[in-house]
């Protein structure tokens, strides 16, 4: 299957529900069928509702597999528009068992590196009033994952994504979620550490998941 972007949504800050008080959020967008801008620390016309848990410079966009939408459609019930999962790119070709960490792809004028998988909060579940569906992403690992922008430019619907660089190949945003929701191999948490590519933040979460389950080996 070829490697493209199927949708690209932005969205501001707006309220949503969650747990039956409002929120700041920009977990809904709207797909644009015009190119857009893609800044270092976001897509123009898009931003997050709160910037200490989204955002920055490993978070500057959020992209999500399509081919996982018919599996949630059939468990929803429901059809489910294009950014159903808050993300700024619906991409083709690109599930999380065959994107590695550090990955870089052009897309349009943009050059975006893979940082980190996506880890998804209760917002999803309020988006759709299904409290279940976090734990159900994860369980079946169609997370989706975020880009940092190496080269600024516009990105537009229907853009082919076209692999430049695989520094790591292996260590896959699937094999990654493995150690996120999993209890991991020490061997596994060295390789992923390696990673210079890896997201700051989720770095020192492995760091630390390394000290507390391997302390011997520091």
């Amino acid at each position: 299957m070829e490697c493209l972007v199927k949708s690209l949504n932005v969205g501001m800050p707006g309220l949503l529900q969650v747990n039956g008080k409002e929120v700041r959020s920009a977990f809904v967008k709207t797909p644009s069928e015009q190119p857009v801008f893609l800044h270092s620390l976001n897509f123009e016309g898009d931003g997050q509702g709160n910037l200490e848990v989204h955002g920055g410079v490993d978070k500057a966009a959020c992209a999500y597999p399509y081919e996982h939408y018919p599996h949630w459609e059939k468990e929803l019930g429901a059809v489910m528009p294009a950014a159903s999962f808050g993300e700024n790119l619906t991409l083709t070709g690109m599930t999380e068992d065959s994107v590695c960490i550090g990955d870089i792809w052009r897309m349009g004028e943009a050059v975006l590196q893979v940082s980190e998988p996506r880890q998804p909060c209760a917002k999803l579940g309020a988006r759709h009033n299904r409290p279940d569906l976090v734990k159900k992403v994860a369980d079946t690992g169609f997370t989706g994952y975020y880009f940092r922008v190496l080269q600024e430019g516009y990105v537009q619907k229907g853009d082919y994504a076209v692999l430049e660089q695989r520094p790591y190949p292996g260590v896959t945003v699937q094999f990654v979620n493995g150690a996120i929701y999993k209890k991991p191999e020490r061997a596994d948490l060295e390789r992923i550490l390696q990673c210079d590519a890896l997201a700051s933040g989720l770095r020192q979460s492995f760091e630390k998941k390394m000290r507390n389950l391997f302390p011997a080996s520091l």
